[in-house]
């Protein structure tokens, strides 16, 4: 038995949607010890609803996954320029203070200090003088 209320929203609903999925989606009919009666159901997520969502819910995974990965590879590369441009600092470093040492133990004094503990001596004729001229 249907009231005139029910018989009006079963007429709205039928300009709503098509037939098909008010029959599926929106009423459903049960028999009873009695005899027949109608149970009006509705349902809210459709199953173009729950794919469409599923898929959203899927995409932002994958798309937060992706940026928790780039973010990971960008920290790690910035770390590892990070050690090599230390590395890079204690070499020049270094270097300098091996271009030091160079310009120490190179000095005249110190070669002339050398020449006379091995008992060398100084000939005027022998000594040149040297530059470093670069050709253009």
């Amino acid at each position: 038995m249907s009231s005139p209320a029910l018989e009006r929203e079963k007429a709205k609903l039928q300009y709503a949607l098509p037939k098909e999925e008010i029959d599926h989606t929106y009423s459903h009919s049960a028999k009873s010890l009695n005899g027949h009666y109608h149970v009006e159901t509705s349902t809210f997520f459709t199953g173009k609803d729950f794919l469409l969502s599923a898929g959203m819910i899927l995409f932002l995974m994958v798309a937060i996954f992706w940026l928790i990965n780039a973010r990971s590879s960008v920290d790690a590369k910035r770390q590892e320029l990070q050690n090599v441009q230390r590395e890079t600092q204690a070499l020049k470093t270094e270097k300098g203070n091996l271009q030091q040492e160079v310009n120490e133990l190179s000095s005249y004094e110190r070669v002339m200090q050398y020449a006379k503990d091995n008992g060398l001596k100084l000939e005027e004729e022998n000594i040149r003088n040297v530059t470093n001229e670069t050709s253009k």
